[in-house]
């Protein structure tokens, strides 16, 4: 076991590392990779990226694009239609999703994206919603947005596990419940 401090996460990180030599680091979420990417000076992926990835590899994805700006924002409306689903990198836990189904929706969701609020940050920190929001607070990452159709059916998750670029194991299952349609799944069946 090792101390984690999310205001010096790249400390902590740095001091496990150190201290347990390990000969493998598995990052469970978005946020863990990210500093172990910053850690071994390899920079992150954002969702665009990933997916752009993935589609070389073969990989289906819905189609997706940048938004960087209002006019973006109504060309990704005008190509991939409503719902709309609009995706923020660096957030986790469906916290930068949104799935806008009316132009009113996605013009709202794409306004907070781009314009993240450090002290609602700090406020969610000081009312217990997890100590990394103090992290972003102070050190808030670039913006950045993407679009992506809209996909319906049933609510699924996956995890994946890779080795030296090729998939060695992997669990998908249907959420049967979550708190939103974008949070993590509380209930799932395989």
């Amino acid at each position: 076991m090792h101390d984690y401090y999310p205001i010096a996460a790249m400390d902590s990180l740095t001091s496990a590392i150190t201290a347990a030599r390990p000969d493998m680091i598995i990052p469970c979420d978005d946020q863990a990779a990210e500093l172990v990417n910053r850690n071994r000076g390899v920079p992150t992926m954002g969702r665009m990226e990933f997916l752009d990835a993935a589609q070389k590899c073969g990989a289906p994805a819905a189609a997706s694009t940048a938004i960087g700006s209002e006019e973006d924002l109504e060309e990704a409306m005008r190509q991939l239609g409503l719902p709309l689903v609009l995706k923020c990198d660096s957030s986790w836990g469906g916290e930068g999703v949104v799935i806008a189904a009316t132009r009113e929706d996605a013009r709202a969701a794409f306004g907070r994206m781009n314009n993240p609020s450090r002290l609602r940050d700090a406020a969610r920190a000081i009312r217990g919603r997890g100590p990394h929001f103090l992290a972003r607070a102070l050190n808030p990452a670039p913006v950045r947005i993407s679009a992506q159709a809209f996909i319906s059916g049933t609510a699924a998750t996956s995890s994946i596990a890779c080795w030296q670029g090729k998939v060695v194991g992997s669990h998908h299952f249907d959420v049967l419940l979550s708190t939103t349609p974008t949070s993590p799944a509380s209930v799932i069946a395989h």
